[in-house]
């Protein structure tokens, strides 16, 4: 196997600790306080990447236009994205949540191809989008009462996956003209100052400084293995392999995040969690199908 597939693999498994790992540290910080160690620990892993590859150079040549849009998208992913993920764990299953969020992404940036790019929608991407629906429709489907799970939750998730579906295909375009680490460097450090004067302004450091030990070496877990290694790896192996060969990455990340979930947490695995995950598997690679 070749060692892009490794890192690729290892990747996906560490960004899916992410949904265990956070649910822990949300017992004692706040979503803001999430959103800085993701993006500002995460930072400082990428930027070695971006010394490293020699990208910088490539900075000094970008364009205006394309240096505000990744600030903007920056603030979508690293920022927005983070504030939602954040709240939806709060609400969800770490389970649930990482099936929500991993499905939505491949859906939401298929459909802002097929709408800005005028991509045409075949009955294949269609089927795997009601397919997908239907899947997150049964994960989030208590039986027993014949209700749903926390619809605040299930609503941050799914606005989550969206922001990061609407970063990814804003910022396709640029990443191909500056680089992968560029970009990212300069979005994660958008999404880092942003929290950063957020935190500033609220509530302050005091949850943090104050929480346990083991929420202080969780956010350092969260920060630099959760964060920025996986995004480090996840990008070289996208410049690596192609767009294409790295998408498998969608169908891994619900399946780690269950196990790791039922490990971590002790979350149950229900039958219709499986099911619908298997539902939501098949809705995405359909459309993933569609090469968008």
């Amino acid at each position: 196997m070749k060692k892009e597939y490794i890192f690729l693999i290892l990747s996906v498994f560490l960004f899916s600790s992410i949904n265990p790992v956070g649910k822990l540290l949300l017992n004692e910080i706040s979503p803001l306080q999430f959103s800085l160690i993701r993006s500002g620990f995460g930072f400082v892993i990428v930027s070695i990447g971006f010394l490293l590859s020699g990208e910088w150079r490539t900075i000094k040549k970008m364009d205006k236009k394309s240096f505000f849009l990744c600030i903007i998208f920056g603030t979508i992913a690293f920022f927005i994205f983070q504030i939602l993920f954040a709240s939806a764990l709060i609400n969800n299953l770490a389970s649930i949540n990482s099936i929500l969020v991993n499905s939505i992404i491949p859906i939401s940036v298929f459909v802002l191809t097929a709408i800005i790019s005028h991509k045409k929608i075949t009955i294949k991407s269609i089927l795997g989008i009601i397919l997908g629906i239907f899947g997150i429709t049964l994960v989030v489907f208590k039986p027993e009462s014949l209700s749903f799970v926390n619809s605040v939750g299930v609503i941050f998730a799914v606005l989550s996956g969206i922001c990061w579906g609407i970063s990814t295909f804003g910022m396709a375009e640029i990443r191909k003209k500056y680089g992968t680490f560029s970009i990212t460097m300069i979005s994660i450090l958008t999404g880092a100052f942003i929290s950063f004067l957020f935190v500033l302004f609220s509530n302050g450091f005091n949850e943090f400084i104050n929480s346990s030990m083991n929420t202080k070496l969780l956010s350092l877990y969260a920060g630099f293995f959760a964060t920025g290694l996986p995004v480090l790896l996840y990008y070289y192996c996208l410049k690596q392999l192609g767009a294409a060969k790295v998408s498998v990455s969608y169908y891994l990340g619900p399946i780690f995040g269950v196990i790791l979930s039922a490990i971590i947490l002790k979350e149950p695995i229900p039958p219709l969690l499986i099911v619908g995950t298997s539902f939501v598997l098949l809705g995405i690679w359909l459309v993933q199908k569609e090469k968008f």
